[in-house]
């Protein structure tokens, strides 16, 4: 598609839009257990990204902008593993809120573009 709209389609990226939706994914992830980055990064594929992975690198800039926010908390391991120590994330209740607003912002919007696609499959 050209014009202004952001769908980069059939080059193997997958829709543009989805970037966005790291944000609620990671905090999801979070909502089940404290959870290192590295962890984070590959539990992305159980919530939709499986077919569009996330560079690490994007993972740890939201986690940093969850962290400055207060959505949000971390610190380094003080035992476990047998490298070196990694750093846990945790959810506050602030971030509990922010994804439970996410939550309704996704369900209308599921129900949006449920609508959309019907009435486009219906004029074909």
């Amino acid at each position: 598609m050209r014009g202004r709209g952001r769908w980069r389609g059939g080059r193997g990226e997958g829709p543009s839009q989805i970037r966005g939706f790291v944000q609620p994914a990671l905090l999801l992830l979070l909502q089940r257990g404290p959870s290192h980055g590295y962890d984070l990064v590959n539990g992305l594929s159980s919530v939709g990204f499986a077919d569009y992975p996330v560079d690490s690198s994007t993972v740890y800039r939201t986690l940093t902008a969850l962290e400055a926010e207060g959505m949000v908390i971390s610190e380094m391991e003080s035992q476990g593993s047998l490298g070196p120590p990694r750093r846990v994330y945790r959810l506050t209740a602030a971030g509990e809120g922010l994804l439970g607003n996410w939550v309704e912002q996704l369900r209308a919007t599921d129900r949006i573009l449920h609508r959309f696609l019907q009435e486009y499959d219906r004029s074909r």
